[in-house]
């Protein structure tokens, strides 16, 4: 039978429980133990919800507080000293390197003045990453267990899971040289690196993990030789040190195929791939397989709120069993779906119409687990039945099909890539007509939220100002801003 596979699920809790409490504990309303106690609340019902889904292949250790990366380079004591030097407990210097922290001295505290490590475009999602900070001083060692301790804490419930860990290549590939050793190219630590991988891996065998997802997500970006180097490297090493569990390597967000050669061959268990952002890949990869290696076919979309179309999936699988057999084939999300909003369920005002459209995390499980049973030969007519109709209405729905918008694209012709006057000319014109200062530009990125903002904006929530009185203290902020006169 084919299995199915989730790489991660949301953390942030159904009714954004981790945000909430998350940010009250940033501003001092509640205690770390109360915190920490959420975290472990959202875990088990993220465990306990793919079970009942009937997911086979459960994720653990793809909860964070603030970020996987940042969760690595605590536990692997990737901590510049400027953070070191206060006397922060473990989960303060956890926040302090993801947020910064300011704080005011006390009769029994420090004054505390840091900033936050620099901040990522997690490759082309939404999601941010905090970037790991390398220096010449840095000092790979293990100081936690949280991966193994949430594999632990779900097999308590009754859930075996496969913990996830970010790879030591993208890790390394990710991250950057400290100011005070910008001569260093993070990839040279990966010999230093291998160590606390190969020590947590072997504490994760111990305590029965059978597999681990290991993600190399940087897979799909154009890199250097040395980097493409280092995974030969680090996967042959990982292979020689006894006690380990299994290696899924994972890549996700793109196109494999100009760095396979890379992977190909390498002492792991089996391979994780996108398909839903490459599909072309497929015969590449499949060739570059051993026979005993196993593939994870990514085909339920961990990026949109869209609904699967399980026909196109069931017989693009079915391609993928043709060519490597059922007994070598998971069907998977392309990638985590911690992208995606939690639960469909908890939209209560849309339209029922355009709600059987969309498929958010929780929904994307019975997708996962629906496509598997397909392919292994269960019945599951009735969902089959159910999603055809579902993407024939989308399809043909006036909502998505505008005669207008389809009459406009049917004109698209090469005279629209040209312009009808030379720049100097156009110039001149828009002087005229807009008469704009001499570097207009509107709000660049989100606009600033200061106390003031947030108070209007509350007011006008409730109804207590008018639009045209926000609209006009909008107007006064971005005046302040374009004069200088407050600091942003």
């Amino acid at each position: 039978m084919v299995q199915s596979a989730v790489l991660g699920f949301p953390r942030i809790g159904a009714f954004r429980e981790l945000k909430k409490n998350t940010e009250a504990y940033w501003q001092g309303k509640i205690q770390a133990d109360q915190l920490l106690a959420v975290g472990k609340d959202i875990r088990a019902k993220n465990w306990k919800l793919q079970k009942e889904a009937g997911v086979d292949i459960i994720p653990s250790n793809d909860f964070s507080f603030y970020d996987q990366v940042l969760d690595l380079s605590l536990l692997f004591n990737v901590i510049p000293d400027r953070y070191t030097k206060f006397e922060l407990s473990q989960l303060d210097t956890y926040f302090a390197m993801g947020r910064g922290l300011q704080r005011k001295a006390t009769e029994t505290t420090a004054a505390v003045d840091v900033t936050a490590l620099e901040m990522v475009k997690w490759f082309d999602s939404n999601y941010h990453y905090v970037r790991p900070t390398f220096s010449h001083s840095t000092e790979f060692k293990l100081t936690g267990s949280k991966p193994v301790d949430e594999y632990l804490e779900a097999k308590e419930l009754g859930v075996e899971t496969r913990p996830v860990l970010v790879g030591p290549v993208s890790y390394l590939a990710l991250g950057k040289s400290d100011k005070d050793s910008l001569d260093l190219k993070p990839i040279t630590l990966l010999e230093k690196l291998l160590p606390v991988y190969v020590e947590i891996l072997q504490k994760l065998a111990a305590a029965g993990a059978t597999e681990v997802q290991i993600d190399e997500p940087t897979l799909v970006l154009d890199l250097e030789e040395d980097i493409l180097a280092a995974f030969k490297t680090a996967y042959e090493t990982l292979a020689k040190a006894s006690g380990l569990p299994k290696l899924i390597l994972t890549s996700y967000f793109g196109d494999v195929t100009p760095n396979l050669k890379a992977i190909t061959g390498l002492p792991v268990a089996g391979y994780h791939f996108d398909f839903v952002r490459a599909p072309k890949q497929l015969d590449a990869v499949v060739a570059a397989l051993t026979p005993e290696q196993t593939l994870s076919v990514g085909i339920v979309n961990g990026r949109n709120i869209w609904k699967n179309d399980f026909a196109a999936s069931i017989e693009f699988v079915k391609s993928a069993i043709a060519k490597v057999g059922a007994e070598r084939v998971t069907v998977a999300t392309s990638s985590s779906l911690l992208h995606t909003p939690v639960d469909l369920e908890n939209e209560k005002k849309l339209d029922a119409a355009i709600k059987d459209f969309f498929s958010f995390a929780t929904q994307k499980l019975a997708e996962v687990v629906t496509i598997a049973k397909a392919v292994s030969g269960d019945d599951v007519s009735a969902a089959l039945a159910a999603n055809a109709a579902s993407i024939k209405a989308r399809n043909e729905s006036s909502i998505t099909n505008d005669p207008a918008v389809q009459e406009r694209v049917s004109k698209i012709d090469a005279s629209l890539s040209t312009r009808a006057a030379p720049f100097p000319e156009r110039l001149a014109e828009q002087k005229t007509k807009y008469n704009l200062p001499l570097f207009p530009t509107t709000t660049i990125g989100s606009f600033p939220q200061t106390k003031d903002i947030r108070i209007n904006r509350n007011k006008f929530a409730k109804g207590e100002i008018t639009a045209e009185q926000y609209e006009s203290f909008i107007q006064s902020e971005i005046e302040k801003k374009r004069y200088g006169s407050i600091l942003w």
